[in-house]
Order: structure tokens, then sequence, then C-alpha cells
């Protein structure tokens, strides 16, 4: 990146300076050069035949075929804003791919620009202005060529004329064949966390290579499309204009982004409505699997979300001011309705395990609806089942720490620790045998509870699962006592009785560490109980040491 905006402040100093290449000697940023000159006086006589002589003598040279334009293969232009950005010259890319190209490459201004550019970068003044549609008029080819270099790479003219906000130019250019799908994908106008990553593909895609994830950040993603532009600067009339010379309101751009999640990113809902009466659709995924709803959850822009999910609703039936609706599930709960999997990027999803306090604003209404009616249907019911099986294997645990032979009891009173590979009931009194068969018990239960956490990863998947275990970090600390348990067994099996009374110790007080899961039911009532148990686990504890 040093490299690359290095060269483009280098191009910016040299835009300044007519004098640094023939093509600003004719037209340069500041309004002035031959054809500028030309052009002032043509305001003032209305002849435009010397004006449009000299332009042909002047810009024929520069451009292919006398103007026709030719096709250049992609692989030339992405070397060339390879080696700006990286400073590496080599990049194998596929050579059959081309691109039409009016202005030749090797005639360009600093940063990759054509004259008609520069008209646009003077800020259109009267004459600027005049030069430009004299360009247009005298050689349309080069009306959809665009920016080489990697810091503006795509922007055609179109593109700066809804930047400045300027209907009448628009409507001029797409009058004489302005394309409405040429993408800007420069680093200028690239997400801010993606800009450092940055690449070209290998397989002669035009366009560069983003990483998936992003937060959408940075005041000029504008979504790479014309109409994406329009909609971002509440260009009406301009977006109306697009959609008629045929732009498409759900092309997607690097990020898959359509101009819905463009306005949802910028919470413009004037230009979200206008695209959605034209045919935008509410369903397109982009690349991280956000919808324009969910891309609302996840940036937790809760009016936006609000709005969209009002667009999404169906009308059943109304009755005065009285009416009844309905929202589609889809994008919205955490089960997708058409494969029962867990939909990570849902919207009831990203408002639970959102980062931000914002994302808490989206649950109430229908996100809360949602979740007192999971509640209600089986969550309560599968909660307090799991509430009673942890307590009865909390129980047999206890009891069976409790009828575990101490240290003291096996020094004074012979009393022994019998090894599972020379178990002999005969050998056994009637506690050591109930204190056997709990022990058992409890490695079994222990081995339940991690086999259902491997069945759960294998469900839901490992990052949602981690995801879930980070807001119950009692959860957590249940599931290590499980593994001791187990650890316990092995020590069992090889007679480290010492070893084996340290982690007995730790595992009741670890396990008692769950009933902090569900004090969250009954706040005041649970943690009574939890403080019960946790009190007594480490007296006795303490006491068998």
């Amino acid at each position: 990146m040093g490299n690359s905006s290095s060269t483009v402040t280098a191009g910016i100093k040299n835009q300044a300076d007519g004098r640094s290449n023939a093509m600003y000697q004719l037209a340069d940023v500041t309004g002035n050069g031959v054809l500028a000159d030309l052009a002032k006086q043509t305001l003032k006589t209305n002849d435009f035949a010397h004006l449009d002589f000299t332009i042909i003598e002047k810009i024929r040279p520069l451009l292919y075929n006398d103007g026709e334009g030719d096709m250049i293969p992609i692989s030339k232009i992405i070397a060339m804003r390879h080696k700006e950005r990286t400073g590496n010259e080599s990049i194998p890319v596929n050579e059959s791919i081309k691109k039409f190209i009016c202005w030749r490459v090797d005639c360009r201004g600093a940063v990759g620009e054509t004259i008609l550019h520069v008209c646009f970068l003077s800020g259109l003044p009267a004459h600027m202005d005049l030069l430009a549609k004299r360009l247009v008029v005298t050689f349309p080819s080069i009306i959809n060529d665009f920016y080489l270099c990697d810091e503006y790479y795509g922007e055609t003219a179109l593109h700066m004329a809804i930047g400045t906000e300027n209907a009448a130019m628009v409507s001029f250019l797409l009058k004489h064949g302005a394309s409405v799908s040429q993408r800007c994908c420069g680093n200028f106008f690239t997400c801010d966390d993606q800009k450092p990553f940055r690449t070209d593909a290998l397989d002669g895609e035009e366009h560069v290579v983003l990483p998936t994830k992003t937060d959408y950040s940075g005041h000029l993603y504008w979504g790479e499309y014309p109409l994406s532009f329009a909609a971002c600067l509440t260009q009406t009339d301009c977006f109306r204009m697009l959609i008629a010379h045929g732009a498409d309101p759900n092309g997607q751009d690097t990020n898959g982004n359509t101009v819905l999640h463009i306005c949802t990113i910028r919470e413009n809902w004037e230009m979200f409505e206008m695209a959605f009466e034209h045919g935008a659709d509410l369903h397109v995924q982009n690349r991280m699997g956000l919808t324009p709803l969910t891309l609302a959850a996840f940036l937790a822009k809760c009016t936006m979300f609000e709005k969209i999910l009002n667009s999404e609703r169906k009308i059943l039936w109304t009755y005065g001011k009285v009416l009844m609706t309905a929202c589609p599930l889809a994008h919205i709960d955490s089960v997708d309705p058409s494969s029962g999997e867990l939909n990570l990027y849902s919207a009831l999803a990203l408002a639970v395990y959102g980062k931000s306090d914002n994302h808490l604003a989206l649950l109430p209404n229908i996100l809360e609806y949602i979740v007192k009616k999971k509640w209600s249907a089986f969550g309560k019911q599968m909660l307090f089942s799991q509430l009673r099986l942890f307590i009865l294997y909390y129980i047999i645990l206890f009891i069976s720490f409790l009828l575990r032979p101490t240290p003291f009891e096996r020094r004074e009173e012979s009393k022994q620790l019998f090894c599972l590979f020379a178990l002999s009931l005969k050998h056994m009194d009637n506690k050591t045998k109930i204190y056997t068969v709990l022990s058992l018990c409890v490695v079994f239960g222990a081995c339940s509870y991690l086999i259902q956490m491997i069945l759960h990863i294998q469900n839901v998947g490992r990052k949602m699962y981690l995801l879930s275990l980070s807001g119950f970090p009692a959860k957590v600390v249940f599931l290590v006592s499980c593994a001791l348990v187990m650890i316990t067994f092995l020590m069992r099996l090889c007679c480290f009785d010492e070893p084996e009374d340290i982690l007995w110790m730790v595992v009741v007080l670890l396990t008692a560490v769950k009933f902090l899961f569900f004090c969250r039911l009954e706040e005041n009532k649970f943690y009574l109980v939890y403080f019960f148990f946790v009190g007594h686990s480490a007296k006795w504890g303490l006491s068998c040491l």
C-alpha cells in the first residue's frame, strides 16, 4: 500500500503541473491548455468547427485505430495495476480475456486518466463542459474509457458525473452510449478494512480480490456501479435515468452487494424504496451471506432493519385501521425453514451474538416475539429437563464423593480404593460396592455430556458452538469438569490414588459451577441453591484432604 500511495501522490502532483504530460498541454485540471483555450473562444463565437478540427488533429494520435478503439488483453492492464500496488511486474494471468479501450494505455495521464476525466477533474466550468461534450461527439468510443491506476481503477466519466451531481451531464453521457455496468473498484472506493488486502486474481478476472469478511466501513464505498453511486448520493433523477437505460438494480459488486445493500449501509431509506420499486430483490445475498435485512442486523442499523422488515411483510387482512401481517421467517429466524440448519447470519443470530450494544435494540418487536415463541414451544421444557438431569448427575457425583475413602481412612483404618483392573465384589463391603457403582455412573454421565457436546458441534458447527459458549462460561467450566472425570477414570484404572484425590476435589467444585447457568431463570431462588451446593462441596472436599 505504501508504494501505491506514493504513486498516487506523485500522480496528483503531476496533474497539477500541466508541463509533466503531453496530454495536460491540451487540457489540465486547472481548466487551461490548447483545447481548453479553444473551448473558451468557442463559447464566445459559437463556432465549433475550429475546436472540432483541433480535437481530431490532437486527440486522434492518442487513440487506438484512429478513435475506433481496440480489444486490449486484460492481462496488460492488470500487470500495470499490480506493479503500481506491489512493485512486482510479473503476474500470471489469462491472456485470452480482452477489454475494449479507446484511449491508448501509453498516452494516459499521471494516474491512468484520459482527457475526458480531466474535464471532470477541473470542476466542469462552462468551457470544460463544452470540451467534454465535443470530445464525446467527435470520438464516441472514449466515453467508456476508465481510470487504469489501482487507486481509481474502473472509474468512468459517468461515475464522475454522478459524483459531481451533474444530472444534465449524466443525461448527455447516457444518450451517447455510456455504460451503466462499468464497475469502479479502485482502492479509493474500497472498504477501509479491505484496502491492505487487495490482490489480483490469477484467472484473468479484471476486478480485484478482496477478503470476504468486512464491516463495510469507508466514506467512499459506494458499490462500484453507477446506479449505486446515484443511490449513495440520493440522486433520484440520475437513478431513474440509469434504470431507464438498462441499469440492473440487482447487480453485485466485488463484495456481492446490490444497490439495496449499499442503501442499507448508508441508511438511505429514500433510495432503498426507489430501488425496491424498480425491481431490486430483497433476498439477494452478498459474499458474507447477508441479505439487506440481515445486513441491517449485522451493522445494528435498527431503523433500516425495521423498515426493511415492514417491506417484506405480507398483509393477510385489514379491517378499518387494523391489519394483520405475516413476515417470512427466511433470514429472520436462526433456523433456516428450507433446510432446517442453523443460520449464523440470520437476523436473530446476529442480534443475539452481536458485539455492540446497538444489537440489543434489534430484539424488541418481531425478534423478541420469535424468542418468546421458541421459549414457550420447546426452550423452557428443554431447559428444565436439562436442570433435572444435571441435579441427578450432581447428586450421584456428590454421594460418590462422600463415599470415597479419604486418605486418612485409607491410612488409619486400612480402607482401600480398588483398582478397576483388579475389581472383586467378594472383597468389598456394601459401602464400597455402592461407591464403585455410583462412580461408574458418574463416568457414564460425564461421557454422555461430552458426546452430547461433540454431536452439538457436528450439528451447528465449531464456530457457532464456541460462539454460544462465549455467553455461558459456567457451561465451559462444567465441560472441563466432565473431561476431568474421564481422567479420574483412567487414574482409577492405573491405581493413582493421590492424584485422583485432588482431581475429585476439583471435579466436585467445578461441577457445582454449572448451577450458575440455571441461575439465569430465577436469580434469587437459584443462587441460594447454588451457594448451598458449592458451600457444602467445598466443606466436604477440604475435610477429605
